[in-house]
């Protein structure tokens, strides 16, 4: 087992998605220092290369259902995708693009004043997005997958599994939900984070 990743606990787990295996597993580097936790959910049986989706965590949306982006509805394909294809969501413990849940509510208040996600990171002296994604490419290696079909717009996701040995043969392309409240988010990931999102 990688030193900087300790599994805890496997279980079966019933979902609206079918029935997967949930992974949980603690982080222990350092230089993960942010993250403390990975959640894994995977189908019974993976191909030989799975479709996999990188989320980080959104407490907003995901629980509480906000407008102001679109992650939850992301989740949601995703499960729905890898049920369907066979494969594997990382869930990662980086909410608000690494910064923590109380810094996302002072980004989320000065965005409130006019300022982009980008130009509030900014504000508070954050890293614009201090999300690591090389822990997903150390557990695929524990996985003994070397090779992915990643459902993302974020070419950084793309770019860091790579730089770990991981190949994306193929990206799957994550249809945009867009509403009133999030389109200034959107068209920021895509002018600002270079996202690939058709808007």
């Amino acid at each position: 087992m990688n030193k900087e990743i300790l599994e805890i606990n496997t279980i079966n787990l019933p979902t609206h998605y079918g029935k997967l295996l949930m992974t949980t597993y603690r982080i222990q580097s350092q230089t993960q220092s942010n993250m403390k936790y990975i959640i894994v959910l995977q189908t019974q049986t993976l191909p030989e290369i799975p479709t996999i989706r990188i989320q980080s965590q959104c407490l907003f949306s995901e629980v509480f259902k906000s407008l102001l982006c679109d992650c939850r509805d992301q989740l949601d394909k995703s499960l729905k995708l890898i049920s369907k294809k066979q494969g594997i969501v990382f869930y990662l413990d980086q909410e608000g693009r690494g910064h923590g849940l109380f810094n996302k509510i002072y980004e989320y208040k000065l965005q409130e004043e006019g300022y982009d996600t980008v130009e509030a990171s900014q504000k508070l002296n954050l890293p614009v997005d201090s999300r690591r994604f090389n822990v997903v490419a150390k557990i695929l290696k524990l996985m003994n997958i070397k090779k992915v079909k990643l459902i993302t717009n974020n070419p950084r996701k793309i770019e860091s599994l790579g730089k770990e040995g991981i190949q994306v043969i193929e990206r799957v392309v994550m249809p945009t939900k867009v509403n009133k409240y999030n389109i200034k988010y959107l068209k920021t990931k895509k002018d600002k984070l270079n996202d690939l999102i058709n808007l």
